[in-house]
């Protein structure tokens, strides 16, 4: 073989060689990109899956949300269409309203409270409206203010009464009595009820403040951590005071 056949075999078998060489660094460059794509590709995951969580979480929160504010508009609307009903209603009419509310209040106390005290003290305040209902219309109308309810007005009159009586009834107490009941006049009671009515700001009228309460977003629970050794714990020293108990 000459020496120019031997120079050209020498360099085919370095090419295939080098060829060689290519291709076994790309058989192991693939594997290890496909290591590291799946390694990857659950955090990446799992980062989506989290993400969209936060999504229908924050979505269901913002129809939470416009529900409740949609309840309150409803509400308040219907108050006020309540109130244009009372304006629009002729004096019979309001009477006639007027006197059907108590009545049905008070067949409520004798089906409940029979002979209790407490009814039949709600049963006068409710002779005294009925009485005044039916000498004023206008008082009538204010019977039927939205804002005011026949529960809130007994109330308002139980606390002037126990203002009134404050100190006999302290005095009472003190004496070991479990319980004080006072009797007043029925014009008392009805004046208790019309100021009471009249009054747009009783305390008895006021109602919490409704607001929205949103409810914060929790991440996915991650995965338990290993449990640690649980420590010993050290021997308490014994102590250079003697107990005194």
């Amino acid at each position: 073989m000459s020496a120019l056949s031997d120079l050209l075999l020498d360099d085919r078998e370095e090419e295939q060689g080098a060829a060689c060489d290519l291709s076994a660094s790309a058989d192991t460059q693939a594997p290890e990109a496909e290591q590291a794509a799946k390694v990857a590709s659950p955090q990446a995951s799992k980062a989506e899956q989290e993400k969209q969580r936060r999504a229908e979480h924050e979505a269901k929160e913002a129809a939470r949300k416009a529900e409740f504010e949609e309840k309150q508009r409803r509400k308040k609307e219907k108050k006020e269409r309540a109130r244009q009903a009372v304006r629009a209603m002729s004096d019979a009419d309001v009477l006639a309203a007027a006197i059907k509310m108590i009545e049905a209040r008070e067949d409520e106390i004798r089906k409940e409270f029979d002979d209790d005290t407490n009814g039949v003290i709600e049963m006068i305040i409710l002779q005294a409206l009925k009485a005044g209902c039916q000498c004023d219309t206008d008082f009538a109308r204010r019977l039927l203010n939205p804002d005011k309810c026949l529960s809130n007005c007994f109330r308002y009159v139980g606390t002037q009464a126990y203002k009134m009586k404050k100190d006999d009834i302290q005095k009472q107490i003190r004496g070991g009595a479990q319980y004080a009941a006072f009797s007043f006049p029925p014009k008392l009671y009805f004046r208790w009820a019309t100021d009471y009515f009249n009054d747009l700001n009783a305390p008895e009228d006021k109602e919490p403040e409704e607001k929205f309460k949103p409810q914060p977003y929790r991440p996915a629970m991650k995965s338990p951590a290993e449990p640690t050794q649980p420590t010993q714990a050290k021997p308490k020293e014994e102590s250079a005071q003697l107990s005194l108990f």
